[in-house]
Protein backbone atom coordinates (compact mmCIF):
# COMPACT_ATOMS: atom_id res chain seq x y z
CA UNK A 1 0.00 0.00 0.00
CA UNK A 2 2.93 2.70 0.75
CA UNK A 3 4.48 1.54 -2.48
CA UNK A 4 1.33 2.35 -4.28
CA UNK A 5 1.07 5.61 -2.32
CA UNK A 6 4.16 7.03 -3.49
CA UNK A 7 3.40 5.74 -7.24
CA UNK A 8 5.44 3.24 -8.00
CA UNK A 9 4.69 0.68 -10.65
CA UNK A 10 2.87 -2.12 -9.93
CA UNK A 11 6.15 -4.05 -10.85
CA UNK A 12 7.53 -2.67 -7.89
CA UNK A 13 4.67 -3.04 -5.86
CA UNK A 14 4.47 -6.66 -6.39
CA UNK A 15 8.34 -7.23 -5.69
CA UNK A 16 7.80 -5.28 -2.58
CA UNK A 17 4.78 -7.27 -1.66
CA UNK A 18 6.33 -10.72 -2.34
CA UNK A 19 10.10 -9.86 -0.32
CA UNK A 20 7.93 -8.46 2.71
CA UNK A 21 5.54 -11.69 2.68
CA UNK A 22 8.70 -13.67 2.22
CA UNK A 23 10.03 -12.17 5.13
CA UNK A 24 7.43 -12.14 7.71
CA UNK A 25 6.62 -15.88 6.99
CA UNK A 26 10.25 -16.29 7.13
CA UNK A 27 10.64 -14.95 10.78
CA UNK A 28 7.56 -16.83 12.03
CA UNK A 29 8.66 -19.82 10.80
CA UNK A 30 12.01 -19.44 12.33
CA UNK A 31 10.58 -18.58 15.35
CA UNK A 32 8.28 -21.79 15.19
CA UNK A 33 9.89 -24.40 13.16
CA UNK A 34 8.93 -26.85 15.72
CA UNK A 35 5.47 -26.75 13.97
CA UNK A 36 6.75 -27.44 9.88
CA UNK A 37 10.11 -29.20 11.03
CA UNK A 38 9.01 -33.10 10.39
CA UNK A 39 6.59 -31.56 7.45
CA UNK A 40 9.90 -30.52 5.05
CA UNK A 41 11.73 -33.44 6.19
CA UNK A 42 9.73 -35.71 4.29
CA UNK A 43 9.47 -36.11 0.32
CA UNK A 44 5.76 -36.97 0.77
CA UNK A 45 5.04 -38.52 -1.92
CA UNK A 46 6.87 -40.96 -4.49
CA UNK A 47 7.62 -39.85 -7.74
CA UNK A 48 4.70 -41.43 -9.21
CA UNK A 49 2.58 -39.44 -6.73
CA UNK A 50 4.25 -35.82 -8.01
CA UNK A 51 3.44 -37.30 -11.42
CA UNK A 52 0.03 -37.30 -10.01
CA UNK A 53 0.04 -33.91 -9.25
CA UNK A 54 1.30 -32.64 -12.40
CA UNK A 55 -1.28 -34.70 -14.36
CA UNK A 56 -4.10 -32.96 -11.91
CA UNK A 57 -2.76 -29.45 -12.63
CA UNK A 58 -4.25 -28.72 -15.37
CA UNK A 59 -7.83 -30.01 -14.49
CA UNK A 60 -7.54 -27.71 -10.95
CA UNK A 61 -6.60 -24.49 -13.41
CA UNK A 62 -9.22 -24.87 -16.43
CA UNK A 63 -11.76 -25.62 -13.38
CA UNK A 64 -10.63 -22.31 -11.68
CA UNK A 65 -9.96 -20.44 -14.75
CA UNK A 66 -13.28 -21.32 -15.82
CA UNK A 67 -14.90 -20.32 -12.76
CA UNK A 68 -13.25 -16.64 -12.59
CA UNK A 69 -14.15 -16.48 -16.51
CA UNK A 70 -18.00 -17.57 -16.14
CA UNK A 71 -18.53 -15.35 -13.30
CA UNK A 72 -16.68 -12.05 -14.77
CA UNK A 73 -18.98 -12.70 -17.81
CA UNK A 74 -21.89 -12.84 -15.11
CA UNK A 75 -20.60 -9.15 -13.65
CA UNK A 76 -19.54 -7.57 -16.91
CA UNK A 77 -16.14 -7.23 -15.60
CA UNK A 78 -12.77 -7.75 -17.30
CA UNK A 79 -10.18 -8.68 -14.32
CA UNK A 80 -6.49 -7.50 -15.08
CA UNK A 81 -4.25 -10.37 -16.12
CA UNK A 82 -1.93 -11.89 -14.07
CA UNK A 83 1.15 -10.76 -16.05
CA UNK A 84 -0.47 -6.72 -16.78
CA UNK A 85 2.05 -5.48 -14.02
CA UNK A 86 5.30 -7.01 -15.97
CA UNK A 87 4.88 -4.69 -19.07
CA UNK A 88 8.70 -4.35 -20.14
CA UNK A 89 10.22 -6.93 -17.72
CA UNK A 90 11.74 -10.31 -18.52
CA UNK A 91 9.05 -13.06 -18.17
CA UNK A 92 11.43 -14.91 -15.69
CA UNK A 93 10.71 -12.03 -13.06
CA UNK A 94 6.74 -13.04 -13.67
CA UNK A 95 7.91 -16.48 -13.17
CA UNK A 96 10.11 -15.89 -9.67
CA UNK A 97 7.13 -13.15 -8.45
CA UNK A 98 3.95 -15.52 -9.48
CA UNK A 99 5.16 -19.32 -9.86
CA UNK A 100 7.87 -19.21 -7.53
CA UNK A 101 7.76 -17.28 -4.30
CA UNK A 102 4.30 -17.72 -3.68
CA UNK A 103 3.87 -21.02 -3.38
CA UNK A 104 7.23 -21.92 -1.05
CA UNK A 105 6.03 -19.23 1.09
CA UNK A 106 2.03 -19.04 1.37
CA UNK A 107 2.88 -23.06 1.52
CA UNK A 108 5.04 -22.29 4.28
CA UNK A 109 2.51 -20.09 6.28
CA UNK A 110 -0.50 -21.94 5.60
CA UNK A 111 -0.01 -25.45 5.14
CA UNK A 112 3.32 -25.55 7.42
CA UNK A 113 3.07 -23.19 9.69
CA UNK A 114 -0.75 -22.81 10.22
CA UNK A 115 -1.52 -26.36 9.61
CA UNK A 116 0.59 -27.60 12.29
CA UNK A 117 -0.45 -25.14 14.95
CA UNK A 118 -3.80 -26.38 14.55
CA UNK A 119 -3.54 -29.56 14.86
CA UNK A 120 -5.79 -30.11 17.96
CA UNK A 121 -8.44 -29.45 15.84
CA UNK A 122 -10.65 -31.12 13.75
CA UNK A 123 -9.41 -32.43 10.41
CA UNK A 124 -12.37 -30.27 8.45
CA UNK A 125 -11.78 -27.56 10.68
CA UNK A 126 -8.11 -27.32 9.44
CA UNK A 127 -9.14 -27.63 6.07
CA UNK A 128 -11.39 -24.77 6.29
CA UNK A 129 -9.52 -22.48 8.45
CA UNK A 130 -6.04 -22.61 6.82
CA UNK A 131 -8.12 -22.68 3.38
CA UNK A 132 -9.85 -19.66 3.87
CA UNK A 133 -6.86 -17.66 5.40
CA UNK A 134 -5.00 -18.45 2.48
CA UNK A 135 -8.10 -17.45 -0.20
CA UNK A 136 -7.86 -14.02 2.35
CA UNK A 137 -4.66 -13.08 1.56
CA UNK A 138 -5.61 -12.92 -2.19
CA UNK A 139 -8.07 -10.10 -1.30
CA UNK A 140 -11.18 -9.95 -3.49
CA UNK A 141 -14.42 -11.79 -3.21
CA UNK A 142 -14.10 -13.75 -6.48
CA UNK A 143 -10.20 -14.58 -5.18
CA UNK A 144 -11.86 -15.96 -1.82
CA UNK A 145 -14.50 -18.19 -4.17
CA UNK A 146 -11.45 -19.94 -6.41
CA UNK A 147 -8.77 -19.68 -3.41
CA UNK A 148 -10.51 -21.56 -0.70
CA UNK A 149 -11.61 -25.13 -2.84
CA UNK A 150 -7.71 -24.21 -4.21
CA UNK A 151 -6.75 -24.31 -0.69
CA UNK A 152 -8.67 -27.42 0.50
CA UNK A 153 -7.11 -29.04 -1.95
CA UNK A 154 -3.60 -28.14 -0.98
CA UNK A 155 -4.39 -28.95 2.41
CA UNK A 156 -5.27 -32.40 1.23
CA UNK A 157 -1.95 -32.92 -0.42
CA UNK A 158 -0.40 -31.72 2.57
CA UNK A 159 -2.33 -34.07 5.12
CA UNK A 160 -2.16 -37.08 2.60
CA UNK A 161 1.45 -36.36 2.01
CA UNK A 162 2.43 -35.42 5.80
CA UNK A 163 4.82 -33.23 3.58
CA UNK A 164 4.39 -29.37 2.49
CA UNK A 165 6.14 -30.71 -0.65
CA UNK A 166 3.70 -31.80 -2.84
CA UNK A 167 1.09 -29.20 -1.58
CA UNK A 168 3.95 -26.27 -2.77
CA UNK A 169 4.47 -28.25 -6.10
CA UNK A 170 0.45 -28.39 -6.54
CA UNK A 171 0.83 -24.28 -6.27
CA UNK A 172 3.65 -24.01 -8.22
CA UNK A 173 2.23 -26.05 -10.76
CA UNK A 174 -0.91 -23.97 -10.52
CA UNK A 175 0.68 -20.51 -10.82
CA UNK A 176 2.80 -21.59 -13.46
CA UNK A 177 -0.41 -23.00 -15.48
CA UNK A 178 -1.49 -19.17 -15.00
CA UNK A 179 1.50 -17.47 -16.33
CA UNK A 180 0.92 -20.14 -19.26
CA UNK A 181 -2.54 -19.73 -20.17
CA UNK A 182 -2.18 -15.84 -19.91
CA UNK A 183 0.76 -16.34 -22.33
CA UNK A 184 -1.34 -18.09 -24.77
CA UNK A 185 -4.56 -16.43 -24.81
CA UNK A 186 -6.34 -19.21 -22.80
CA UNK A 187 -7.81 -17.11 -20.25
Amino acid sequence: MIAGRVGASPFRIMVVESIALAAVITAVAAARWPLVDAAYRRAGFSVFGYAAVLLAAPVVLLVITGYVDLLARAVGVQAPGELAGFDGHSLAWAVAVIAVVPPLFEELAFRGLMFGALRTLRRSEIYVISSFAFAMLHLSIPSLLTHMPLGLYLCWLRERSRSVWPSTFAHFCHNFGVIVAELYGWT
